[in-house]
């Protein structure tokens, strides 16, 4: 783990401490996390928020933002490009129902089926030696659904410890390809890109309850 990483999972620990503590009592019924699993994906963020419904029942939501920009090679779109860049922008949120069979929500052993929903915005320009810059953009919306079955630990009261691993499906959908030109015309064109399929799932999260 990088040494930026770790101090974040650090901050958010201590606040998560704090968070925890203010409750007061042992009746916790609302949970806040964040998937640590993805900390080996760059400039990713994904935190959850669970609330008991019933002795057996919650509500768990997660909401990630993924954000990718990099510089590219002044060749990358031609040998006319003194420079260019790109950047992807991912956004999502997945509401999930978890069943706790023991009766005891949000500890122990749960399923959970879940809707989700995720939009993506892939973007990239380029200028050329006389200063003339021309953009491209396109976007991505992807829907689906799926299960996980995990377990949640519930330590002195306060940490929590998220484990769960599942299947989704998916159904992904592109926009049409948006390019702007030098003289700030823009021309369209139809992708039509369709993708269908199944995913694995897998969560590691650290949180606190209060």
């Amino acid at each position: 783990m990088s040494k930026r990483n770790s101090t974040l999972v650090i901050c958010f620990l201590m606040f998560c401490s704090s968070l925890a503590f203010a409750g007061g009592d042992n009746d916790k019924k609302n949970i806040v996390k964040w998937n640590v699993a993805e900390l080996l994906l760059p400039r990713t963020i994904t935190l959850g928020y669970e609330r008991v419904l019933q002795d057996n029942m919650s509500l768990n939501t997660n909401v990630c933002f993924i954000n990718y920009s990099a510089d590219l090679s002044a060749n990358t779109f031609g040998s006319g490009s003194s420079s260019a860049s790109a950047s992807v922008t991912i956004f999502g949120v997945t509401p999930e129902l978890r069943f706790y069979p023991s009766g005891k929500a949000p500890h122990g052993f749960y399923v959970g089926p879940y809707l989700t929903y995720k939009s993506l915005l892939y973007s990239a320009s380029a200028t050329d030696d006389q200063g003339q810059k021309a953009s491209g953009s396109i976007s991505f919306n992807a829907i689906g659904g799926g299960a996980v079955i995990g377990y949640q630990f519930i330590f002195g009261d306060v940490f929590v410890l998220d484990l769960n691993s599942g299947f989704g499906y998916y159904n992904i959908k592109s926009s049409d390809l948006v390019l702007t030109f030098p003289d700030n015309t823009n021309q369209t064109y139809p992708t039509g890109i369709k993708l269908v399929g199944v995913t694995p799932i897998l969560g590691i999260s650290l949180g606190a309850a209060f």
